[in-house]
């Protein structure tokens, strides 16, 4: 009732006024202050700061006019209000005066669009008061579509306030806006589903209808220049590039349109982060247009002006100044990075998000073919599916845990003694956030002990101290820029593959280090040394996993000659020699050993796809790396082996990557290295929840120490909603969203299985006092493999006394097969506990004698079965073709002949993706599983009743320990892999009690199996399926318990 009638009085203040207040002298801050600011308080908002919360976490950052650092101009180009909870943005309020008419001026609407949509907030408000409008910032804003993306029912007027006022508390209230309000609202506007998540603390979880996020477009926007500069570039300038028909010729022009865009996009972001003169470039333009100057002379003029102030990387002279490249294009080009013609913020585009745009443009390069240039993708993307940027909350996570440890206690002088690497920075996204918790922890230090902020200074210097960190007018500390420029020298190095790669990164470093505020009189100290460090000897271009002089070994005894071989694999292969004091940084390993932190997320690539274009890679990692020696390995494992080989003595890595080779058999030998070293410290495990955006994969955050561990930290997440919120939860307490335990370390050629200790025992022991399954099992044997599933496997059919019509994938189309060839078969979805139905067929030319399987010859194909063979002829040229050509004999029609013989005749079949272990007794031997994943395994003992062994492999005592092992898929299914499956405790009745026991299980499994073959029949009443359901869970539940009895285990543990 009080908060009404203070938005009375508001409302009714302001309308009393309006004529003054539409006074084009009345200032903005009067509305503000007056009116704003009060509207927003009674929704709840701490807008003047009262809790006295630190400036990362105020609900609402208030935005003063600034000015930039080199030029005059005064311009407000941040929000008036961003609204915040726990520190990330919900949405942003631009301001105006009641003169400016909010419902027409497209200038205020593109403003406030652009900076939202820029800074992927979802929703801004424009308002004067008079008028309250909302917009959906997830549309691309186009300066002459003012009207789009206007919500309609948050179109008001200051008359509807108090009407409107239960539903603008709903969703606009700091409450409600804590419970999800804006992200329901948003799933309203965008129709998606009830209940589903759309929005983290940080992130977009879905693609939204309609929308196009700032990266997608922004990236559209350089991918579209990168090649038409690459091409305007080639056209005038060939004999610069006389080899760009090779692979190493064209990256020349690459790395010249690459350099060319970075370093206009660099110098647009500093205007926009006032760090140099807004508009500049576009001044530069408009100056070469008017007076009839060549664009690009002047704009290198910039560029050598750039490296005189800045020093740096980005700068330094370049070859591809001496190009000619076209006035017009780079005008177009300059005039979209401004408004309103181009709707870019690059004060609100962070560095994670153009660390996501630059890794994914990373992904393609130039290349010319006869003549034409196009961007193509590099082969190793487009061999691991895409780019899959890196999460921020796992950046995050990794860094906290292992660079923290390595910061504590430190004073901000001792840091700049850590050295941190990313061997595969990509775009640079992990040492940027490495750059910023190492600032991070220097401003906490000076927070807790100003006298920090002052050193001593060099002896060479004028003055005897001199300051590393300022306080500002409100009271905040910060670094010195040469102190910020020293740490980032001093502790950040980095090595990728791709030369621009390395230039992004060292770009997206020098905007990390430009962040924030500078000091009054910092051109002062700019006039002493120059602002950006070189990164040269930080930031390097090569393999990781090739050193130059094993590299020298390889290729003299590949090519017996040092300096033959082909010219583009050497290129391609670029040898890093990480001892080196001149190329690499030996400087590192001869004084401390090693790197004290490595990070990163390196490449998922496995090697039958590496193979395809790196063969030679491939041939050296064998030789040359234990975890490469076995197996179809994923090159990520053997950066796991390279990094434990860089680390120092007491140096803490930590890698983001799947968790396959934890169980796979290529992983055994990186298993056994982690293993002997206990190198492993923590492990925090998505399990079957998904982390990147577009792929299915597996993935653990692992963190790996030289010095071993005798118990390893394990988290597992079992839901993934908001990364950062729950990750930030997982040291504090135990909630529903995680499993949290300490494990034993892995023993030397054991599989990584994961679970706590009182799990672990309960395990042991069960396995202790039984036989394994592959112990008391004839055959453990895997569905029938056709190499041609559309060919050969229907799931669409028509049922005839003596031939079936039958929808061919294959033929796109109904044919007609005889009966007498076709096997029932049972996919996945379609087995359970007791129970299996067959929904399709499969084509099986064989006649089985004596067990042993015969492929029906084709003169009695053609006489007997001529419909099935007039259909697989047809199909001739493609089952020839099978497994790189070796069906292309007379048996061309038949399928994989492994198994062929198993399958007809009783068995215990055991589906392979399932959500709880389950099994089924074939007793009549028609059902056929086709392939492992899709179906199954097939189960033969003579040493135990199969009946009592399918009573086993569906209890929930062997699902309990069969889940213990094994991997977890999305969705909550498991892989009932062989490898688990063959371990299986199984108990032998020997005992007269424990053979009695048997016995009832026996009977029970009679019963259960019956009643669900029943259960299935058609037109059964409702109180028939419950009656059913009853009598099926009874007998289940009493064949569980008379498990648990043989066994003699009194139960199962939590």
């Amino acid at each position: 009732m009080e908060q009404m009638k203070k938005l009375r009085r508001l409302v009714n203040g302001f309308r009393e006024n309006l004529k003054n207040l539409k006074d084009d002298q009345t200032p903005e801050a009067v509305i503000r202050q007056e009116y704003i600011d009060e509207f927003w308080k009674l929704l709840g908002w701490d807008v003047n700061n009262a809790a006295h919360r630190s400036l990362a976490q105020k609900d609402v950052v208030i935005e003063a006019t600034v000015g930039t650092i080199e030029g005059t101009r005064e311009r407000s180009r941040r929000p008036d209000y961003l609204f915040r909870i726990g520190g990330f943005p919900r949405f942003i309020v631009e301001a105006k005066r009641p003169s400016v008419d909010v419902f027409k001026d497209k200038d205020a609407i593109f403003q406030a669009k652009t900076y939202a949509w820029s800074a992927q907030i979802p929703f801004a408000i424009l308002t004067n008061f008079e008028r309250f409008r909302l917009f959906d910032t997830t549309i691309k804003p186009y300066y002459d579509e003012a009207g789009k993306g206007l919500v309609v029912d948050f179109d008001l007027r200051f008359e509807d306030y108090e009407e409107q006022w239960d539903v603008l508390c709903k969703t606009f209230g700091r409450e409600a806006v804590a419970e999800g309000s804006l992200e329901s609202l948003l799933a309203s506007i965008k129709k998606v589903r009830k209940g589903r998540r759309i929005r983290g603390i940080d992130r977009m979880l879905i693609d939204l209808k309609g929308s196009e996020p700032v990266d997608r477009a922004f990236l559209g926007h350089l991918e579209q220049y990168r090649l038409r500069f690459a091409q305007g570039i080639y056209r005038d300038n060939k004999k610069n590039f006389p080899e760009a028909n090779t692979r190493h010729g064209a990256a020349r022009l690459t790395e010249a349109t690459q350099r060319l865009i970075d370093r206009i996009v660099f110098i647009r972001v500093c205007e926009d982060r006032n760090i140099t003169s807004y508009g500049r470039l576009r001044d530069i333009v408009n100056h070469a247009a008017k007076n009839r100057l060549e664009l690009y002379d002047e704009l290198v003029g910039e560029f050598r002006n750039f490296d005189q102030k800045y020093n740096g990387y980005l700068f330094k002279a370049h070859f591809s100044e001496d190009l000619t490249i076209s006035g017009d294009l780079l005008a177009d080009f300059v005039r979209t990075l401004y408004l309103p013609d181009g709707p870019y913020r690059f004060d609100a585009i962070g560095d994670d998000l153009l660390g996501v745009i630059y890794e994914r443009f990373l992904g393609s390069v130039i290349t010319v073919w006869r003549g034409e240039v196009r961007a193509e993708e590099k082969p190793e993307v487009r061999h691991a599916g895409g780019v899959y940027y890196t999460p921020k909350f796992v950046v995050d996570t990794i860094v906290r845990r292992v660079v923290g440890p390595k910061l504590e206690g430190k004073t901000p002088e001792e840091v700049l003694n850590i050295n941190i690497l990313d061997p595969a920075c990509g775009s640079g996204s992990f040492l940027i956030a490495a750059l910023q918790y190492v600032y991070d922890h220097c401003v906490h230090c000076f927070e807790k002990n100003p006298k920090l902020a002052v050193v001593k200074a060099s002896p060479k210097a004028r003055t005897k101290t001199k300051k590393i960190g300022f306080k500002d007018e409100e009271g905040n500390w910060h670094l010195m820029p040469a102190f910020k420029g020293q740490i980032l020298a001093s502790c950040i190095y980095g090595v990728d593959i791709d030369g621009q790669a390395v230039e992004v990164t060292i770009m997206s470093l020098y905007l990390k280090m430009l962040e924030g505020k500078l000091p009054k009189n910092w051109q002062k100290d700019f006039l002493q040394s120059r602002l950006l460090p070189s990164l040269d000897n930080n930031i390097r271009c090569g393999n990781s996993l090739i050193s130059q002089t094993d590299f020298d070994i390889y290729w003299e005894r590949a090519f017996n000659d040092l300096f033959g071989g082909d010219k583009e694999v050497k290129f391609r292969m670029n040898p890093f020699d990480w001892r080196s004091r001149t190329r690499g940084f030996g400087r590192i390993f001869d004084d401390k050993k090693g790197f004290d932190c490595i990070i990163g997320n390196p490449p998922y690539i496995r090697v039958q796809e590496l193979k395809k274009w790196a063969s030679e890679e491939c041939e050296f990692y064998k030789a040359n790396y234990e975890s490469a020696s076995k197996g179809n390995y994923d090159i990520y494992v053997i950066f796991i082996e390279k990094g434990l080989s860089l680390l120092a003595p007491n140096g803490f890595m930590g890698y983001i990557c799947p968790n396959k080779f934890w169980t796979a058999n290529y992983g055994i030998n990186i298993r056994n290295l982690i293993n002997t070293g206990k190198h492993i410290n923590e492990i925090i495990d998505f399990s079957d929840q998904q982390v990147f955006r577009g792929v299915t994969t597996y993935t653990a955050i692992q963190i790996f120490t030289k010095t071993g561990n005798e118990e390893i930290k394990y988290r597992s997440i079992l839901n993934l909603v908001d990364g950062e919120k729950q990750i930030k939860t997982i040291d504090n307490s135990s909630d529903n969203n995680w499993n949290r335990f300490n494990a034993f370390h892995p023993k030397r050629n054991e599989n990584w299985i994961f679970r706590d200790q009182e799990l672990d025992l309960w395990c042991q022991e069960l396995e202790k006092h039984n036989s394994k399954l592959t112990e008391i099992s004839s055959e453990i044997f895997v569905g029938l493999q056709t190499s041609a599933d559309t060919v050969f496997l229907f799931e669409n059919y028509k049922e005839g006394p003596k031939h079936f019509e039958v929808f061919s994938k294959a033929s796109n189309s109904w044919v007609k097969i005889e009966a007498a060839l076709l096997k029932r078969v049972v996919r996945s979805g379609q087995i359970g506990r007791y129970w299996a139905r067959s929904t399709a067929y499969v084509l099986f030319p064989y006649s089985i004698t004596n067990n042993y399987p015969k492929i029906i010859s084709e003169k009695s194909m053609k006489s007997l079965y001529p419909f099935s063979w007039e259909y697989l002829k047809s199909h001739e040229v493609l089952l020839r073709g099978r497994e790189s050509g070796k069906f292309n004999n007379l048996e061309w029609y038949g399928l994989m002949r492994k198994n062929l013989d198993k399958w007809d005749s009783p068995k215990i079949m055991i589906p392979y993706m399932v959500t709880e272990l389950s099994a089924y007794y074939d007793e009549e031997g028609d059902k056929y599983f086709v392939n492992v994943t899709t179906g199954g395994f097939g189960i033969r003992s003579n040493l135990i009743d199969e009946k009592l062994l399918t009573a086993y492999l569906s209890s929930s005592l062997l699902d309990k320990w069969f889940k213990a092992q094994a991997g977890k898929f999305h969705g909550g299914y498991f892989g009932a892999n062989k490898q688990y499956i063959e371990n299986l405790p199984i108990k032998i009745p020997k005992t007269k009690a424990e053979i009695a026991l048997a016995t009832k299980i026996q009977h029970r499994v009679k019963m259960v199996s019956k009643l669900k073959e029943e259960s299935f029949g058609e037109h059964l009443s409702d109180r028939e399926k419950e009656s059913f359901s009853r009598q099926i869970e009874s007998h289940q539940s009493q064949i569980d318990s008379l498990v648990l009895e043989l066994y003699g285990v009194g139960g199962l543990p939590e």
